[in-house]
């Protein structure tokens, strides 16, 4: 009776283990039909974030935000967008190649410490969209030296083309690149799981065609939206996802061009699908990275801008409450009051998250605000009270578990969403 009871108890601790370290419970990914598969040939679904982009926001991109991403908002991948031709500023990939190729060496060591997989971005839709343009000439070397230094890592994965678009870009010249790079991986990291973009931004599921590619074994097929602008791809995209391998390697709550309110209610949808969808007794599971983990003052934005600078890589945006809510649950948040939440800037920010005693908050708004904490169903359990600028929120009562804080000036309600430890 003992040795069983010690043996139940070590499974437990093993499994809490390896629940920790998703890498090493899962291994190297394989696509089974047009599912996303474990080593052991199990379903197995991705869900994460999207960097911004290592040449605009780099110091958003830190072992200690990668670790916050894994320990408190609950990821298992992380995607790292690297632009080859913005020149904006010096540090795109033709300008930058060696301080580009130092950064993929630190987050694919970080990821890989952590036990998360990576996604290498090869981001080609700024400024041109085709990915056999000149401009992008440097892939080949590049998917040469990634996919030797990376050889045999679990973790690695991907990306050939972020979003491909233009007139003249079909599936014909994407699957004329994308057989052109394939190789390159294979020839040194036989087994590596490939993500190829597809059509108008990585929208048109429908043009691929399967058989134009010569290796078409552990590939997978990119889709992105974005809740405000994309509500019409919804129909098109869960039919698609039970003919192919699919992923969404991008999604935002807002609009395409990462500004406009943020649409829940459409994001809930497609979430909810990603998670999981039938047809015809046809199960899949369809991995997914958000846009973006980053503190531009955007409403794709999960970070309060200036958090990366001051390391609060809790300080969450709306967005960044509502992404993190699903991340950690795999669930919409219960308290419908976040629906179809207006963007207005963030005035609020609210520190530490997560919390034990209390939360400070501060605001730059001049107006009286009214100020209460509601649980995840709606209720009240915090009662109201008004501030102006800053204020402390004793919360030590509180069990612990998420909750919203619901602030209220002139009209407005926006909502922060907070764990209590």
């Amino acid at each position: 009776m003992k040795k069983h009871l010690f043996v139940a108890v070590l499974t437990i601790l093993m499994g809490k283990c390896y629940a920790q370290n998703p890498v090493a419970e899962n291994g190297k990914l394989q696509v089974i039909g047009h599912q996303l598969c474990n080593e052991k040939g199990q379903p197995f679904q991705l869900t994460g974030m999207s960097m911004f982009a290592l040449m605009h926001l780099p110091q958003c991109i830190t072992y200690d935000g990668f670790k916050v991403l894994k320990e408190d908002w609950n990821c298992n991948v992380l995607r790292t967008p690297i632009y080859i031709s913005n020149y904006s500023n010096n540090r795109n990939y033709n300008q930058s190649p060696d301080w580009n190729n130092q950064m993929i060496d630190s987050i694919v060591n970080w990821s890989e410490k952590l036990g998360v997989y990576c996604i290498i971005d090869w981001h080609v839709n700024d400024p041109v969209g085709n990915p056999c343009d000149p401009i992008y000439d440097r892939s080949d070397a590049f998917f040469e030296l990634m996919s030797t230094k990376y050889a045999g890592k679990k973790h690695v994965i991907y990306e050939l083309c972020n979003e491909p678009s233009g007139n003249a870009v079909t599936w014909d010249s994407i699957s004329t690149y994308a057989n052109r790079i394939i190789p390159i991986i294979r020839k040194n990291d036989p087994k590596s799981l490939i993500i190829v973009g597809t059509p108008n931004w990585s929208q048109k599921l429908e043009t691929v065609n399967v058989s134009k590619l010569k290796d078409s074994k552990n590939v997978m097929y990119a889709f992105h939206f974005y809740a405000k602008s994309h509500a019409v791809l919804y129909s098109g995209f869960v039919s698609q996802i039970h003919r192919i391998p699919v992923f969404v390697t991008e999604w935002g709550t807002c609009e395409s061009s990462g500004a406009g309110g943020i649409d829940t209610a459409t994001s809930n949808l497609f979430i909810r699908a990603m998670n999981r969808h039938v047809s015809n007794k046809d199960t899949v599971y369809i991995s997914w990275c958000n846009f973006s983990y980053g503190d531009k003052n955007e409403s794709a934005s999960s970070l309060v801008p200036n958090s990366c600078d001051n390391k609060l890589w809790n300080n969450t945006t709306t967005d960044g409450d509502f992404i993190k809510y699903w991340l950690i649950h795999k669930k919409a948040p219960d308290f419908t009051g976040i629906e179809n939440i207006p963007h207005d800037k963030d005035l609020y920010q609210l520190f530490p998250n997560p919390a034990s005693s209390s939360i400070a908050i501060s605001t730059s708004s001049a107006n009286k605000i009214s100020i209460s904490v509601k649980d995840v169903m709606g209720n009240e359990v915090v009662s109201a009270q008004t501030f102006e600028k800053n204020t402390s929120l004793d919360v030590s009562s509180l069990s612990a578990g998420n909750y919203f804080v619901v602030l209220k000036e002139e009209g407005k309600t926006e909502y922060k969403m907070f764990t209590k430890n």
